[in-house]
């Protein structure tokens, strides 16, 4: 994804930081919280590639609306940074509520949220 190349080429270049921007949430008009996911996808996956040489990575919003699909984005990974499934799955029920009656969690999920 264009995030994976991001982070690969902020590494390439000897850098362990990174301000992303959330693309494709302007011109292509990407629902943010999707673009979160894909953002956040990409992180745990670098990390989980360099575990002791993780980047740090700050979003950067240029819409004040978007921050907070990025910050539930974040927080759901965080809660369930040892079971990525239990968070893949959360995140995928913001997308298909119907994927919430078939399977029953007591995890709060992002479904409110959309």
């Amino acid at each position: 994804t264009i995030h994976d190349n991001l982070a690969r080429v902020v590494r390439e270049a000897g850098l362990r930081r990174l301000a992303m921007p959330t693309l494709c949430t302007g011109g292509v008009r990407m629902p943010p919280v999707l673009v979160a996911v894909a953002a956040m996808r990409s992180v745990l996956e670098d990390f989980s590639q360099h575990p002791t040489d993780a980047l740090r990575v700050r979003v950067a919003c240029y819409e004040r609306e978007h921050a907070p699909a990025f910050s539930e984005v974040r927080d759901e990974v965080i809660r369930h940074f040892f079971a990525p499934e239990i968070a893949e799955r959360n995140l995928m029920r913001a997308f298909t509520p119907q994927a919430e009656e078939e399977e029953h969690d007591d995890e709060p999920s992002l479904i409110g949220m959309l």
